[in-house]
């Protein structure tokens, strides 16, 4: 009888280091960030510092980007640009200021095709193709990337994970794509705000543009400190 109970306490013991195990392991992953329905991809940091991460898709630009930098500098903010590979080629001197100011690239795949209408192995091509023109300008490789859209599939993650890259999508969309004026976009960013939230912007848009002063100099008075994803995610 000894012997029995013994058997079913080791047996209930190594069920409880396993559990244990598998609860550990899923609190490492949630210090990284709060996954999208497709694990692999990041729509937030679970930093308990007040940060916030500004993201700007569909760049370079040669007018738009110049013009978000700019106002970027005047306020001493730091961001992450998603960069478009074709884009990158033709403007290599803006992906250059980009880094030489310290904001962070990302890679937005090479022609911004809807990845998910892909195989893997030709979204693969979009990243490493995208990847590419962003190393020859600036001689180093990106950490994170955004497929256009936000659209996913297992295909696109593991495309994204056999390039090296982490896929991160956002938090909160600032609509500013879609027709909202300045102060509708700054209302929606503003009322979502919480620690490690990643902002959705577009480079490209007039109403991104007007809305940014205001955005940037509201979230610092609500006590938010603006970073890169690589400080977000690596304490960079």
């Amino acid at each position: 009888m000894k012997k029995i109970i013994k058997n079913h306490l080791y047996r209930a013991l190594g069920i409880y280091i396993l559990a244990l195990m598998y609860l550990c392991s899923i609190n490492s992953l949630a210090l990284a960030g709060r996954r999208d329905n497709f694990p692999g991809s990041y729509s937030h940091s679970l930093t308990s510092d007040p940060w916030i991460a500004l993201t700007f898709d569909d760049g370079p630009h040669r007018w738009y980007t110049s013009r978000i930098l700019e106002v970027l500098e005047n306020n001493k903010a730091k961001a992450t640009f998603f960069l478009v590979g074709k884009l990158c080629i033709k403007y290599p001197e803006l992906v250059k200021e980009i880094f030489a100011q310290g904001h962070c690239i990302g890679n937005h795949t090479f022609n911004h095709w809807n990845m998910t209408r892909l195989s893997e192995d030709r979204a693969l091509f979009e990243w490493l193709a995208c990847s590419e023109a962003i190393e020859n300008a600036i001689g180093e490789e990106t950490r994170f990337c955004r497929p256009p859209g936000g659209k996913l599939n297992e295909s696109v993650i593991r495309s994204a994970d056999r390039a090296g890259m982490m896929v991160i999508t956002w938090t909160i969309n600032s609509l500013d794509c879609s027709g909202k004026s300045s102060d509708q976009l700054k209302g929606i960013i503003l009322s979502r705000l919480e620690p490690g939230a990643i902002i959705l912007l577009h480079d490209g848009f007039d109403t991104t543009l007007q809305a940014l002063p205001d955005l940037i100099r509201v979230i610092r008075k609500k006590g938010y400190k603006l970073v890169t994803l690589d400080e977000m995610f690596y304490k960079k």
